[in-house]
């Protein structure tokens, strides 16, 4: 089976996603795994079976163009550059922007694999369902979304970007063949706001090989914890609004 997975950001940090294409090789599959282009380092080698397809996007380009700074005097660019980013985060700016983004990722991965039989479209996260509703009807594939999260209601969006974020969830779900996500919470919720479909829940659980599991270890702590004392646990990236 032939099987194209879409990813909008890079994936060289992307651990759930190397995984499910590790799993799909395994079995024989073959991935094709289209990404946006984030950084420069070479494409990592997966698996013989994975063909890494990373996408160079205008929009980040520019972002990645303007970070290195122009040929200006400081002042003058830092204003600039506040005045461009403040511009493009106004809703009326930034929605028509993400999704011309959008559709120039869905025109490379349709040009780059022009020659290519897929059976299913295996599409992560909200961002990139509509180009993978359109690419599953392009190659009258099956269309898998893959739920990371409540992506509507990650840090830094606005009201108008959840409101036709949710829209545009619940327009898409219908078409969709089959549903994956991380647990039956979100599952119940993505069902409940868009109705039901097929789904199987895949887990962000790290791998360890069971003698490591088997192992009695008693764990060292190097604080001096009381039986009064509250603990905080923070899991996950450190990130501006998280």
């Amino acid at each position: 089976m032939n099987i194209l997975m879409l990813l909008y950001k890079d994936i060289p940090y992307d651990a759930r996603v190397k995984r499910e294409a590790l799993a799909l090789a395994d079995a024989g599959h073959a991935v094709y795994l289209a990404c946006v282009r984030e950084f420069q380092e070479p494409d990592p080698f997966l698996h013989k079976n994975i063909h890494l397809i990373r996408i160079g996007i205008s929009v980040k380009s520019l972002k990645a163009t303007m970070s290195k700074g122009n040929a200006g005097g400081p002042t003058r660019q830092s204003a600039i550059k506040k005045l461009i980013v403040r511009t493009a985060r106004l809703p009326i700016v930034k929605i028509p922007k993400d999704y011309l983004a959008y559709y120039e990722f869905y025109k490379k991965v349709k040009a780059n694999l022009k020659d290519v039989s897929i059976d299913a479209v295996h599409c992560h996260d909200l961002n990139t369902l509509w180009q993978g509703n359109m690419l599953s009807n392009d190659f009258s594939a099956k269309l898998i979304y893959d739920s990371h999260e409540i992506f509507n209601e990650m840090a830094g969006r606005n009201q108008l970007d959840r409101i036709v974020g949710y829209s545009m969830e619940k327009r898409l779900f219908q078409k969709i063949d089959y549903l994956i996500t991380v647990n039956p919470y979100l599952r119940d919720y993505l069902f409940e706001k868009n109705g039901e479909k097929p789904c199987v829940l895949i887990q962000n659980i790290p791998l360890f090989h069971k003698d490591i599991l088997n192992q009695d270890k008693q764990i060292d702590w190097d604080y001096r914890f009381k039986e009064e004392d509250t603990i905080l646990l923070y899991q996950g990236g450190f990130s501006p609004y998280r």
